[in-house]
């Protein structure tokens, strides 16, 4: 006899050699009767050659227990455990996902990204930990994606034209910062901020080097149906030359306090907040950007120019977000020929964080263009997120009470 034992689909067999045993001492009694037969007559009762059974005993595989977050949070949120298997080795301090390698203290890098809708679809934009949106002048918005693990992008585009204001949503990472061109101010405030950034246009004017034909190229399939200016191109190999010949540091600033902070693994943020399903940011009238929650995946999927679904043309996915985030700064015209934009990244402000289908108020703070944005609840607790990707969307008074949740 034989006992198989189940676990994780894997059948162990055990020999049960106290049974085998116990058998061997029935042999005696079997060969009398056995003789007791008839000539060419076998009593099946007898018959113990090579009899087996199978004991199946089916057990789960013990639950990965993980302390609870030490975090303080107070009343708009709470945290509660999630079956998530092993903690993995290495995990991407922008998301909390499992990473191939450790970023622990790997400096990201924020890329400009082209985002009218003649230069649709956008490539590797799905490669992005956070992705801020933001208004540009002429009704449009662009977008910038900040990403730790940059050296393992294809390819990335198009990438667009630097304004001072995403100069500062990207300090908010410490990130090294990928434009092609920019408006004067983006320059003047490059050079006196001493910004570490890679330029598809100039050469920084610290240095004199020019790495646009190192990082950036024209990518010859948008060459053949776009606009010249909608065709630049870069991957993260080439970013990864050109942050190593420009010689910038690719370590985090020592004391560095990443606003963007997702939950331990094996845990996940519940908001005690109003439902949020179906969120439209109204940027203008032909730019809205929206978001529809799955509950099946915890996800939010993006849409934007008349309901269309945001894809990635390398993947030919939809992009989604385990998180939003809604911040109101105060936006001005400059005035000057192009309508450009000044946007107030200093100071604080309102907000909403939205995750799981809910919603809670939320405030901002930046003591200086350079340093960290904060974010946190309205009892004062640094926000914690859900374990994921992260869009924050920057709005004007005037947007942001547009905003509708459902």
């Amino acid at each position: 006899m034989t006992i198989r034992r189940s676990a994780n689909n894997k059948k162990v067999i055990i020999a049960a050699t106290a049974l085998l045993l116990a058998a061997a001492m029935t042999l005696p009694l079997a060969s009398c009767k056995k003789k007791a037969t008839t000539d060419g007559e076998e009593s099946g009762a007898n018959s113990f050659d090579a009899v087996t059974t199978e004991l199946v005993v089916e057990t789960a595989e013990p639950e990965v227990e993980y302390p609870e977050p030490s975090y303080a949070h107070g009343s708009a949120f709470s945290f509660v455990k999630k079956s998530m298997g092993t903690r993995p080795q290495y995990i991407n301090p922008l998301t909390g996902n499992a990473s191939q390698t450790d970023l622990t203290n790997t400096r990201p890098v924020a890329i400009m990204i082209n985002n009218i809708s003649q230069a649709m679809p956008q490539i590797g934009i799905s490669g992005a930990d956070v992705l801020y949106e933001c208004l540009a002048e002429g009704g449009i918005t662009r977008l910038l994606m900040v990403t730790r693990d940059y050296a393992s992008l294809g390819t990335i585009g198009s990438v667009r034209s630097s304004r001072e204001y995403y100069i500062d949503f990207a300090m908010n990472h410490d990130a090294i910062y990928v434009h092609a061109g920019g408006s004067d101010e983006a320059y003047s405030q490059i050079l006196r901020r001493e910004i570490d950034h890679l330029d598809g246009v100039r050469a920084d004017a610290r240095t004199g080097r020019n790495v646009s034909g190192t990082v950036f190229y024209r990518d010859p399939d948008r060459l053949k149906t776009m606009s010249y200016e909608h065709t630049l191109v870069t991957t993260g190999e080439r970013i990864a030359n050109g942050v190593a010949e420009m010689g910038y540091t690719t370590t985090v600033s020592a004391g560095f306090n990443e606003p963007i902070k997702p939950i331990d693994w094996g845990w996940g943020v519940s908001l005690n907040g109003e439902n949020a399903t179906h969120i439209k940011v109204p940027y203008r009238s032909n730019t809205v950007s929206e978001y529809e929650y799955d509950a099946a995946t915890g996800r939010y999927l993006r849409y934007q120019y008349n309901h269309q679904p945001h894809i990635d043309g390398t993947t030919d996915e939809q992009l989604a977000f385990e998180n939003i985030i809604i911040l109101k700064l105060d936006h001005r015209n400059t005035g000057d020929s192009y309508g450009h934009l000044a946007v107030s990244t200093v100071g604080d402000g309102e907000g909403w964080y939205i995750t799981g289908g809910k919603r809670i108020p939320i405030r901002w703070s930046k003591v200086s263009q350079s340093d960290a944005m904060t974010i946190s609840d309205m009892e004062g607790n640094p926000i914690i997120v859900n374990q994921g990707k992260t869009v924050i969307n920057i709005a004007d008074s005037g947007v942001y009470s547009s905003v509708t949740f459902n």
